[in-house]
């Protein structure tokens, strides 16, 4: 008999697109084209993890494939388009402490504390290696706005063009339907919670954040 029940709702969503609000220390697009450069999201329902066996609560549960993001960067007039692609964690909620999921409602009375944010993880991928962590199992900072980076070359001033597929990070013109290795991402997310936090149903939100480096 299970005598645990632990129901985690991860809610998706993004902040479209290029010179939008997003959140981090990123500027107006002088170089991409916000009109016509575009971030789209597929499969943007909820995702729902429920924990109703002793093998899923230790050995946790992996949603694959379960959101593809697709980019589209367009070059302002005589301007080269350069852009970033990260991720956010939220609870968005102002009432619960922002190192934790929201909490729905709980199951019994149970003193324990609700899940971090941290609890999640988060695993990018494309086909041509192009995310900065291609592959990797990630987790964010258990804090609100903690961010995560798919793509964000710093280290570069030039641009990493498409068409070669050779793993670095592609940032520039170019779009899904011309090169879909490069700038299609799909992304995986994992939880395992351990007996520690209280059951319970918890939600939380991760954004998707497209903008001009």
């Amino acid at each position: 008999m299970v005598h645990f029940r632990l129901v985690l709702y991860f809610l998706l969503g993004f902040v479209h697109f290029l010179g939008a609000q997003c959140i981090g220390p990123f500027n107006g697009a002088a170089n991409c084209d916000p009109a016509q450069s575009q971030l789209s999201i597929v499969n943007s329902t909820d995702v729902e993890f429920t924990f109703d066996s002793f093998g899923e609560v230790f050995s946790g549960i992996v949603h694959s494939g379960q959101t593809i993001l697709r980019v589209r960067a367009v070059n302002n007039p005589s301007a080269n388009c350069k852009w970033n692609l990260i991720m956010y964690v939220n609870n968005a909620s102002t009432s619960t402490p922002n190192t934790e999921w929201e909490k729905l409602n709980g199951y019994g009375s149970s003193t324990a504390s609700s899940p971090s944010l941290n609890l999640i993880q988060v695993r990018v991928s494309n086909a041509c290696g192009t995310p900065q962590q291609n592959g990797i199992w990630q987790s964010f900072v258990a804090l609100n706005a903690s961010p995560l980076v798919i793509i964000q070359d710093v280290s570069s001033p030039g641009l990493n063009l498409p068409g070669s597929c050779n793993g670095t990070q592609v940032n520039t013109a170019g779009s899904y339907l011309t090169n879909y290795s490069e700038y299609t991402f799909t992304i995986d997310y994992k939880i395992a919670p351990g007996f520690i936090y209280a059951p319970g149903r918890y939600t939380l939100r991760i954004s998707f954040c497209l903008s001009e480096m």
